[in-house]
C-alpha cells in the first residue's frame, strides 16, 4: 500500500465500531456495533409477527417492498378488504417504524369499530382507552417489541 493510502478495510472498520468512554467511578471503554438507523428499522420490521388481533379480528402484518409501498406515495397502508397492514420494508429510523404502525393500527380501529369523521371527542377518547387496552391484552408482543426498539429493553 502506497504513502497516503489507507486500508477501506480499515475505515469501514472504524466506521462500525463505536467507542464509548465513560469516566467518574468507572474508568473503561464500552465497544458496541453501532447500527444505523435504516439497520435498526430493518432489524425492528423483522421482528413483527404475522398479525395484530383489534375487536376480534386478526389483522395480517404484512411488509411490503419499497417500490410498492413509494408507487403509492406511503409508508404503509390499511385495507379493510383483505383485513391487511402493509409496512413499508425500508424505513428511516425505528421511530418512523413505529409510528408507521400505530397509525395504522388506529385506521384498522376506525374500521373495527366503525369510527367516523363526524364521531363526538369524548365518544372517540372514551372508545380508544378500551381498544387500547384490548389491544395490549390481545397481543403481548406489541408493549415488549415497541420497548425493546425505543430502549433496547428485553
Amino acid at each position: 500500500m502506497e504513502r497516503g493510502q489507507h486500508d477501506p478495510h480499515f475505515w469501514y472498520s472504524l466506521r462500525r465500531l463505536c467507542v464509548v468512554w465513560f469516566s467518574r467511578d468507572l474508568l473503561g471503554w464500552l465497544v458496541c456495533d453501532a447500527m444505523t438507523p435504516r439497520e435498526a428499522a430493518a432489524k425492528a420490521i423483522a421482528k413483527l409477527p404475522n398479525a395484530i388481533r383489534i375487536a376480534g379480528f386478526d389483522i395480517t402484518l404484512q411488509i411490503v417492498p419499497v417500490l410498492e409501498s413509494h408507487a403509492l406515495n406511503q409508508w404503509g397502508s390499511f385495507s379493510a378488504l383483505t383485513q391487511t397492514i402493509q409496512i413499508q420494508a425500508v424505513m428511516p429510523s425505528v421511530y418512523k417504524v413505529i409510528d408507521t404502525l400505530f397509525h395504522k393500527i388506529h385506521h384498522a380501529i376506525c374500521w373495527c369499530y366503525d369510527i367516523q369523521d363526524d364521531d363526538k371527542e369524548e365518544r372517540v377518547a372514551s372508545l380508544m382507552g378500551t381498544v387500547w387496552l384490548q389491544i395490549y391484552r390481545d397481543n403481548p408482543w406489541l408493549a415488549r417489541w415497541v420497548l425493546s426498539e425505543l430502549h433496547g429493553e428485553k
